[in-house]
């Protein structure tokens, strides 16, 4: 995949998610409501996205580790 593909798909990628929030959040403009769903959120949402959150975060850790010692061609090797 070349560097502009990369860039945008990402860009794309950021479109839709700022698209989705803006149509899904019309209903109800609060920050409250946005940001914590207005504590409505179910016990296997929340616990999904818990889950997400500390399985990710140390691979973007060890990503970071990975390009600093190896360089980007360092992924090749793993």
């Amino acid at each position: 995949m070349s560097k502009i593909t990369a860039v945008v798909l990402l860009v794309v990628y950021g479109l839709i998610l700022f698209v989705l929030s803006y149509i899904l959040n019309k209903k109800d403009k609060s920050f409250k409501s946005f940001m914590v769903a207005n504590r409505k959120v179910g016990v296997l949402v929340a616990s999904f996205s818990i889950a997400a959150t500390w399985i990710w975060a140390p691979a973007l850790f060890v990503s970071a580790q990975k390009a600093f010692q190896q360089g980007l061609v360092g992924f090749g090797y793993v």
